[in-house]
Formats: structure tokens, C-alpha cells, sequence
């Protein structure tokens, strides 16, 4: 489909997974250690990458969550500003913002129930279209509020 930015689209992306833990980000020390495993993982790929830490210095990486927990990252950030290192004061980790998830689940699911409709399949560019296009079945749900960060849930298959 033609648009504006096709040639940015064309690019490759890449993903870095972080890696899952079972951690409580309700309590400080969790956060410490959350941060901590953040920060060792930036500073790994950033020498890796390119031989140093200076990108990540000047760049640093925002780090988001929900009101409460970014209030809890903040709060455990203060608790690390006397550090002598960067990395030990969690420098590289800033600013943390607050990240309105409930909002967006509402506003995905009021999209997906104003633009789903199984009589623009030969519309290009709808959501229809693209489940014929890849020929798979979609059912789109809307337990937002039990399932975590996402309004509506995408069922393929």
C-alpha cells in the first residue's frame, strides 16, 4: 500500500528481548534489581556495539511504567544517586516517565470495534482486508481490563 513513509517501513527491525523477571515492583529493592539488570544489559550491548558506553551516555534510555510503578523507579533511582559510577546510579535510565496503559487499552479497543467489519474485505487497507490477506481467522476480544497492558487481544489461527 502506498504511503509516505514506505521507504522507512522497508527497513529491517530489530527486537532485543529483555529477559523475564519474577520480580516485585512493588517493593524498592526489586526495582534496584530490575534497574540494575537493565543498566549491566545496555552497558553490554553498547561495548559490544561499538567499543564503548559513550552513545549510551549521551542518549541514555527512557525507562516507562504504569503512575505507581513509575513513582517506584523514581523513588529507587534516588536511593542509588550517590553512587560513584554512572551505572551505579542508574544514569543511563532517564528519564522515567509515566506510561497511561488503561487509556490506550480504551482507545485500542475502540478501534478495533469501529474499524472491524467483515463487509470491507475488498477495502484495501482495513482490518478485514488484512485478515483475508493472510489468511488467517482473527477474533478480536475485549477483556481489557483482565488481560494486562492491551485493550483487545488479537486470536490468530
Amino acid at each position: 500500500m502506498p504511503h509516505p513513509h514506505r521507504k522507512e517501513m522497508a527497513d529491517k527491525l530489530f527486537i532485543f528481548q529483555l529477559p523475564l523477571q519474577f520480580k516485585n515492583e512493588s517493593k524498592y529493592e526489586d526495582c534496584i534489581s530490575i534497574m540494575n539488570s537493565y543498566e549491566s544489559t545496555l552497558t553490554k550491548l553498547f561495548q559490544d556495539a561499538h567499543g564503548n558506553t559513550d552513545l549510551l551516555d549521551k542518549y541514555k534510555v527512557t525507562l516507562g511504567g504504569d503512575q505507581l510503578t513509575r513513582v517506584r523507579m523514581q523513588d529507587a533511582k534516588d536511593l542509588k544517586a550517590l553512587s560513584t559510577t554512572a551505572q551505579g546510579r542508574l544514569a543511563h535510565l532517564e528519564p522515567v516517565v509515566c506510561e497511561l496503559w488503561h487509556l490506550k487499552q480504551d482507545f485500542l479497543e475502540k478501534l478495533c470495534k469501529t474499524f472491524y467489519e467483515k463487509a470491507t474485505a475488498a477495502e484495501q487497507g482495513t482490518l478485514q482486508s488484512f485478515n483475508n490477506s493472510e489468511k488467517k481467522r482473527c477474533e478480536w476480544e475485549s477483556k481489557v481490563k483482565l488481560q494486562g497492558p492491551l485493550s483487545a487481544s488479537v486470536r490468530c489461527g
